[in-house]
C-alpha cells in the first residue's frame, strides 16, 4: 500500500531451489511445478537485476554456481547433478547432538550461564503477560482479508482477576505502555490467570498489529529476543456522555 515499486516474487513451487530442513538432516531439490504467473520473477532473477542497477553494480554468480556453492559443506558430499537426480539427500550430521555429553569447547564440557536472573515483576498497572501465540490455520500474517475479525480476539482465564473490573458489554482495549488495541474478550479454560492470549498475524489496517503494543527489549542472557516479556492490561474505554445518559 505504501510502495512505489512492487517486485512480485515467484513462489516456492514456481522456481528451482535447494532447500534445507529445520527438523531433519535432509536437504531437498525443489523442481518448479508451474511457471510463475504474470510478471512474477524468481528471487535469483530479482536480486541479480537489482545488483546490476546499483552504482557501482554488483554482479552475482550465475544460478548454477550458486547451487554448487550451497552444497559445499563438511556434512555433504554431493553434486547438484546428483541432487537433481535423486531429489533429496541426507547430511552426514551426528544422529544425536553432543552424544556422550561432549561439547564444542576445548575441554569438551558444557558452559552454564554465569548468572541466573529472577523474573522481574509486572510493572504497576500492567498485570497480564501478553502471549502472542501462533495460529493453527495461518502462518504468521499470511491471512486472507476476509478471514480477519475486527476487533481481534483475546483470551483470558475464567479465574483472571481482570474480569472483576471489566464491563463485557462495552468496548474493551488491550493496553501496554506504548499502545492500545480494541479487542473482543473470550474465555479460555486452563489458561494461567495472569496471562492474556492473542493470536499473532493480524494486520494493522484491519484493526490488529500486536507489535504496536510490544516494546523493543533484549533478553538478559545472550542479547536475544525475549518473546512474551511484554505486560499489558485490559480496560474499558471511557464512557461517553451518550452512554452515561
Amino acid at each position: 500500500q505504501r510502495a512505489d515499486l512492487f517486485l512480485p516474487s515467484a513462489l516456492m513451487l514456481e522456481q528451482e531451489d535447494v532447500m534445507g530442513s529445520y527438523l531433519t538432516h535432509y536437504i531437498h531439490y525443489v523442481r518448479p511445478v508451474v511457471e510463475p504467473p504474470g510478471e512474477a520473477r524468481t528471487d535469483f532473477w530479482i536480486f541479480s537485476e537489482l545488483g546490476k542497477r546499483l552504482d557501482p553494480p554488483i554482479h552475482l554468480p550465475d544460478m548454477e554456481s550458486c547451487f554448487r556453492a550451497s552444497l559445499k559443506h563438511p556434512c555433504l558430499d554431493l553434486s547438484i547433478e546428483t541432487l537433481r537426480a535423486n531429489r533429496y539427500a541426507k547430511a552426514a550430521r551426528p544422529r544425536i547432538a553432543y552424544e556422550g555429553l561432549v561439547f564444542d569447547h576445548p575441554d569438551g564440557k558444557y558452559r552454564l550461564p554465569l548468572d541466573l536472573h529472577d523474573e522481574p515483576l509486572p510493572p504497576p498497572g500492567y498485570p497480564l503477560r501478553l502471549l502472542s501465540l501462533i495460529r493453527k490455520d495461518a502462518m504468521h500474517s499470511q491471512i486472507l482479508t476476509e478471514d480477519h475479525h475486527v476487533p481481534i480476539d483475546v483470551w483470558v482465564s475464567p479465574e483472571s482477576a481482570v474480569l472483576k473490573h471489566l464491563d463485557v458489554e462495552r468496548d474493551i482495549w488491550l493496553v501496554s505502555p506504548i499502545g492500545r488495541l480494541n479487542v473482543r474478550l473470550k474465555i479460555m479454560a486452563d489458561l494461567h490467570p495472569d496471562a492474556v492470549v492473542a493470536r499473532r498475524g493480524s494486520w494493522m489496517n484491519r484493526g490488529g498489529g500486536l507489535n504496536q503494543l510490544i516494546a523493543a527489549q533484549l533478553s538478559d542472557i545472550g542479547n536475544g529476543t525475549p518473546f512474551y516479556a511484554q505486560y499489558v492490561r485490559l480496560e474499558n474505554a471511557p464512557e461517553t456522555v451518550a452512554e452515561t445518559k
